[in-house]
């Protein structure tokens, strides 16, 4: 009897930027004479962990880096007969999230320095740490630095109550994020000049 190649085929999967899941095959592995083998066989572009187990099942760590992927998983069964079946992999961008911490001093006078500290973090099932530029502003005046850096001063000239909003405009691996907090901006005190009475004194 001729010796046919094992059943084994994956269906298409997605997964984020960081993410860790298990992938099921569709059909197999199976096969008349017994599969002795499991495999991978190539991780094409696809650069994190990566293994699969006597079942067929793909494990999937780490998922990177963004963009199309095609993982080939070989089967081989007792006669040494093998099937490579593919397994399409794309991984979107990981959403964040991004929160304002503190607005110091609240409130503020105005034309005065506030320091705003944030920070921008990967949204589950995504992981990593993300990159990048955050700004935050009231409409009329901002500031900017790296997400590492964590704050950045801000110079508000506009009195009243101002809503701040802390942007981050993503990276190549995660999706931009924004936060906003209320923030109370008052005039400067009243610095007028103290007049005093200075004695005369009258010659007779």
């Amino acid at each position: 009897a001729p010796s046919l190649p094992p059943t084994l085929s994956y269906p298409a999967v997605n997964a984020v930027f960081g993410e860790n899941l298990s992938v099921n095959p569709a059909t197999g592995p199976s096969d008349s004479g017994g599969v002795a083998l499991v495999t991978v066989q190539s991780a094409g572009t696809y650069t994190g962990g990566l293994g699969v187990n006597s079942g067929g099942v793909v494990s999937l760590g780490s998922a990177a880096p963004v963009g199309s992927h095609t993982i080939v998983i070989r089967a081989v069964d007792n006669c040494d007969v093998p099937t490579d079946a593919n397994l399409a992999l794309t991984v979107a961008k990981a959403d964040t999230a991004t929160t304002i911490l503190t607005d110091t001093p609240d409130p503020s006078v105005v034309k005065t320095p506030v320091l705003v500290t944030y920070s921008v973090v990967a949204v589950a099932p995504g992981a990593g740490t993300p990159s990048g530029t955050v700004t935050v502003s009231d409409g009329v005046n901002n500031c900017s630095a790296s997400v590492a850096a964590g704050q950045c001063s801000l110079t508000l000239s506009t009195l009243g109550a101002r809503t701040l909003t802390a942007t981050y405009t993503g990276d190549s691996n995660f999706n931009g994020s924004s936060d906003t907090e209320a923030h109370q901006v008052d005039p400067p005190a009243n610095t007028a000049p103290t007049i005093s009475a200075v004695p005369v004194t009258r010659r007779a």
